[in-house]
């Protein structure tokens, strides 16, 4: 019996080899739009090439993350949280859209709940999410004329020949400002202590803004909030304030010069009573517009966190308060709120 043993080799085949080329540092700054320096898993860079592919890097580190490339031309986005998908991502009640082109990549608003003392203005009317953390972006181009290639790492017998590692292409410093802004609206009121509790609707404002050119979109949302956190600014005249919470805004379109913003507020009084106003506050956003219009006409970077204060004024009649009333607290969406009826 004849036993035949083979053994064949080759030194063509691409596991042999290791992939090595160039790579694109980026460095982000986000102290100056969010006051942290530590991005460790908690940003995303997405570099678009000029032949419509793209490649997405996590941070591994506080400030930097490294970008494979070849040579193209590459436009290179960068943003806080991680998108892992367009509907999966580490930012707070926000998702994104259009992400496979640079031009269409636009961050949005989640959905947020109904306030059923508001109710709906339409059918179509989409409920903004007040739980939105503010998203920062920056974008910068850059031009590789260099690929990545293959070296050989096994050769007749002979395993770990020297190969070179990826190398630094370019190192890219950039700093990310908010597209997203705080806004909160407080209501002085005349004889608050007739003032049971209040709920409102801030209309005019968009719900997603584009991450590339920062600017925001014509995708219309209210916002519902409740107003409480009663506060006497003069006792002796029965005078004080409730206010909205701290909500985050991609705030007004920017050439929408006609817009209008309005403030819906729908108030229970301590006898029972219910009452609503509306408020035009379309003056009071015209200095913010421009402050916004102003930086993107100049050219120069917005990188502090623009507040959006929107301030009103009621007069309530004097009433009495019926039996168990607790005055102005927190109103929420579930409260139940028992008003004697007298035959």
């Amino acid at each position: 019996m004849t036993i035949m043993f083979g053994l064949a080799g080759c030194t063509d085949q691409r596991d042999l080899y290791v992939l090595s080329g160039p790579v694109l540092e980026v460095e982000g700054d986000w102290m100056p739009s969010l006051g942290v320096a530590d991005m460790t898993m908690n940003a995303t860079a997405v570099a678009f090439d000029s032949e419509g592919g793209a490649v997405k890097e996590y941070f591994y580190s506080p400030d930097k993350v490294e970008i494979p490339v070849t040579e193209s031309t590459y436009d290179v986005l960068l943003f806080n949280g991680l998108m892992y998908s367009p509907d999966d991502t580490h930012l707070d009640g926000l998702k994104f859209r259009g992400t496979d082109r640079l031009e269409t990549f636009e961050v949005m608003t989640k959905e947020g709940s109904l306030n059923s003392r508001l109710g709906s203005r339409s059918q179509d009317e989409y409920i903004a999410s007040n739980d939105m953390e503010i998203v920062t972006s920056a974008l910068q181009s850059q031009v590789v004329d260099e690929s990545r290639s293959y070296y050989m790492k096994y050769k007749d017998g002979e395993n770990g020949l020297e190969t070179p590692e990826d190398y630094v292409y370019a190192q890219m410093q950039m700093t990310p400002v908010p597209l997203s802004y705080e806004a909160q609206v407080v209501v002085t009121i005349k004889n608050i202590s007739s003032a049971a509790g209040a709920s409102a609707a801030l209309y005019g404002f968009v719900g997603s803004a584009f991450m590339a050119s920062r600017l925001p979109s014509h995708f219309y949302v209210t916002h519902h909030f409740n107003l409480n956190s009663r506060k006497w600014i003069d006792q002796d005249n029965d005078t004080g304030t409730i206010e909205s919470p701290r909500f985050v805004t991609f705030g007004p379109p920017l050439d929408v010069p006609d817009n209008k913003y309005e403030v819906y507020i729908k108030m229970i009084l301590v006898n029972g009573e219910e009452h609503e106003w509306t408020f035009d506050v379309t003056e009071q956003m015209q200095p913010i517009i421009e402050e916004i219009k102003a930086n993107f006409e100049s050219g120069a970077t917005i990188h502090y966190q623009l507040e959006i204060p929107l301030e009103l004024y009621l007069e309530l009649p004097v009433v009495e308060p019926v039996e168990g009333s607790v005055g102005v607290g927190n109103w929420s969406d579930d409260e139940l709120i028992t008003v004697p009826i007298t035959p």
